[in-house]
């Protein structure tokens, strides 16, 4: 059961990425499409929500990165001082966070891959040509299309969902699954992405999610409990702490 995730994982990689590379103007064709329907309808409520679920996603981010942080700082300043936050789950949100949005997609793709957003393109107004998803030659020069960091952070969330407690990993799993699409859909809508840019920020999370969450709760290899993280966290602090003071001693 737990490889079956992998498998849609890797499945919507591939399809989308064949489909988007075969039909190279179909992701073109879905913008102008959508910014047709943005010029037709300004003044939509459905715009008004899309902006609120965007804000609700920045803050869920920040707020949610900034108490994994701070669980784990205030663990290896305070060592033997109980967690805030489980300590699988403070692991796991920072690994998928960092190494998601924060490093892959914002960091690497969005700086390195050439493909200008929907609105810098000619089709669209703007003055770039277009790129398809995978011609990373585009002329953008930074924060570009490829790959949606919204998207990513939006999924991102699925971390806190895969660690909470039986019986509510299900539906939180659901509902935050269904928050990050709407998040997802949004930047489609609004022409600040293409559909293959959200995919694979979406992809590039869940990915990070069901990797991490395999090596802290399921591999039996790598699993252990949330108190086995924590002593481990504690004499990784301690052992810090007595290698600093030793340092000290001998410069003093």
């Amino acid at each position: 059961m737990q490889w079956i995730g992998l498998g849609a994982i890797v499945t919507m990689a591939a399809g989308v990425g064949i489909i988007f590379a075969g039909i190279p103007h179909l992701d073109l064709d879905i913008a102008i499409h959508f910014r047709d329907r943005l010029a037709e309808t300004p003044e939509s409520h459905w715009y008004g929500l899309i902006a609120i679920t965007r804000g609700i996603n920045q803050v869920l981010t920040i707020a949610i990165m900034t108490a994994a942080a701070a669980t784990l700082a205030f663990k290896l300043a305070m060592p033997r001082m109980p967690m805030l936050m489980p300590a699988r789950m403070t692991v796991l949100v920072l690994v998928t966070g960092l190494l998601g949005p924060i490093l892959l997609v914002n960091g690497i793709l969005k700086e390195q891959w050439g493909r200008p957003r929907p609105g810098e393109t000619i089709e669209l107004g703007g003055t770039l040509p277009y790129k398809p998803w995978w011609d990373a030659s585009g002329e953008c020069r930074s924060n570009c299309s490829f790959a949606s960091g919204e998207a990513s952070s939006a999924f991102a969330l699925l971390a806190v969902a895969s660690a909470a407690p039986a019986p509510w990993s299900g539906p939180a799993l659901v509902a935050t699954a269904a928050f990050a699409t709407s998040v997802s859909a949004g930047r489609v809508a609004t022409t600040g992405h293409y559909v293959s840019d959200v995919v694979f920020g979406a992809l590039i999370s869940c990915l990070l999610v069901w990797s991490a969450h395999g090596f802290l709760y399921r591999w039996s290899a790598t699993r252990m409990s949330d108190a086995e993280l924590e002593a481990w966290l504690q004499r990784l602090a301690e052992a810090g702490r007595r290698r600093t003071l030793a340092v000290v001693s001998r410069l003093s």
